[in-house]
Order: C-alpha cells, then structure tokens, then sequence
C-alpha cells in the first residue's frame, strides 16, 4: 500500500510540475510563395508547495534559459521533412503574455507548394525516441498503429498557391486507407497469458481527482493556423477571423467538462470509414465547446485585396 501511495504521490507531482501545456503552429504565406513555418510552445510550471527528496528551490535566476530548447539535431531532420528547401530559420527561449515559459522556433521556406506540415511540429517541446533510448538506456518503441487510428489533423497536409489563392489539402483518405491496409504482426503465444493479475482497468480517478485536474488543465491549448500575407479573403473555412483560418483549435479545460461527447468522438472510427467518418467527426465537433476542426478535404483561402 506504501509503494502504491508513493507512486501516486510522484504521478500526482509530474503532473502538477508539467503544468499546461500551449502549442501553436502557424503557417504564414506571402503573396510570392514564400513563408515560414513558427512553432510556439510553452508550459505553466506546477507548484505542489512541497519537495521530494531535496528542499532545495531552484530560482529562475540558476535556471539554464536554453533548457528544453529543441536540439539543433532534432529541427534539422524536421525542416528536411518538412519539404525541399525548408531551413531552420530561428530557435530561442520564450514566454507567453501570461509568463509561461518555452521556445518560439521558425522555419522558413521558399515555396509554400513544396510545403507538408509533419505532426512532429507538436512534438518538439517533447522527448524524441533517441533521447528515450539515451535517458533509459533502451530502445523506446514508436506507437503502433492500430484498425480504428483516426486520421491526423497535421500530418500530410499540403499547400497549393494558384494565383491570389491558396488551397489547402488534407490527404486523410490515404491516411485512413494506410491504416486499413495494414498487415497485423504475426501472433505468438503470450507466456504470462495465464499467470495471475489484477484487473485490465485500475483507477485512481474520483470526483476530487477530476475536479483537481480540470483545475490544473483548464487553460492546456493547442492549435494549427494558417495566415496570408495581407489577410484573409474569401474562404470556404469553417473558422477564421481577418488574419488567419483555424485548421484546428483544441482547448483541454471545456474538454474536460464534457467527457460524453469526448468519448463519443473518441468511437466514431469503430463505426465509420472514410468520408462518412470525417463528416460524422465534423458534425460531432461542432457540438464540442472548445473544439474547432476543419477536416474539409480542402480549404481554399483568397488573400485580402
């Protein structure tokens, strides 16, 4: 019981140390074709008013203001899948107006029909597979992909500039089509298969842990937009204001709130496929407060006269 109260109490602590998370993309495209890709990404610090194992209080003046800078490794094989002739324009230590720490990075490129958006942009304030191998000293699996994997709302999309317009392409049916013509691994016999263990679910959750983590996660956001050079035009966008078209914007707090219509989006892809599954997630979306997703196949935007 000792160990299981400890191990919670550390689970209790990262998270409140990891804190919110914001996480934004933007793709900014002049009238020639050209751009950048900036990545913001910053997290609000938890306090739990205790230490363990030190009472030492590390000040913002000891802290190191490049740690969790992205490493210049880890940009250069971004920009180079992100697209020919995409570089690694800036990289620094940031904070947000709220006085959230992280790192603002840019990627310029010089033309934006070369340009495709990886979801590794959402990942950069994170541990790659080689830190996990360097830091556990083991090789870290990537996920696996499994029948029901709902398409990416990033990965694949592509740009497209014809004359003042630009489109905008999601390739999800491929995506969708990759996932369903996986071959499952060969099956092997599971040794422990037999052995006694506790059951599949154990939960530590409660109405005080929910209430506790809508509290600490009520101002976690992420969100991948798109902006022109001298603003928004015509558009058959679902979300955009004068400067930019939201391609999505997920706010974790109202999430939180709304655990039914969650899990419900969460299934969809257990029932349809294809185009039926991105209208059904449309349409589901809309009546999620704090979820804005256009999964058009694309989007065309004009840029402002």
């Amino acid at each position: 019981m000792s160990k299981l109260f400890f191990g919670g109490l550390v689970c209790l602590a990262t998270l409140l140390l990891v804190g919110c998370i914001e996480e934004s993309v933007v793709v900014k495209v002049n009238r020639d074709g050209s751009g950048v890709v900036h990545v913001r990404s910053y997290h609000q610090k938890g306090n739990l008013g205790f230490s363990i194992g030190s009472s030492k209080q590390e000040t913002s003046s000891e802290k190191d203001p490049n740690e969790g800078l992205p490493s210049e490794e880890k940009l250069q094989a971004l920009a180079e899948r992100l697209g020919k002739g995409v570089r690694v324009e800036s990289v620094a230590a940031a904070t947000n107006p709220q006085g959230w720490n992280g790192f603002e990075v840019v990627f310029a490129f010089d033309d934006v029909n070369d340009l495709v958006l990886s979801d590794q942009l959402f990942a950069l304030g994170h541990k790659s597979k080689k830190d996990a191998e360097d830091a556990e000293g083991t090789e870290a699996d990537s996920p696996k992909t499994g029948p029901h994997e709902k398409f990416s709302l990033v990965e694949g999309t592509r740009f497209q500039l014809e004359g003042d317009r630009l489109l905008i392409s999601r390739d999800s049916d491929h995506q969708l089509q990759a996932n369903a013509n996986q071959q499952p691994l060969q099956a092997t016999k599971d040794p422990f298969a037999e052995e006694p263990k506790s059951p599949s679910v154990v939960s530590i959750t409660g109405p005080q842990m929910e209430k506790f983590m809508s509290q600490v996660l009520k101002d976690a956001r992420m969100g991948l937009f798109v902006e022109l050079e001298s603003g928004i035009g015509e558009t058959n966008a679902r979300y955009h204001n004068k400067d930019q078209v939201t391609l999505f914007k997920i706010e974790i707090g109202p999430l939180l709130e709304q655990k039914p219509l969650v899990d419900k989006l969460s299934r969809l892809s257990h029932r349809y496929h294809g185009a039926e599954l991105r209208s059904e997630t449309q349409k589901l979306a809309e009546q999620i407060k704090g979820l804005n997703i256009d999964i058009e196949d694309q989007i065309s935007v004009q840029f402002a006269k």
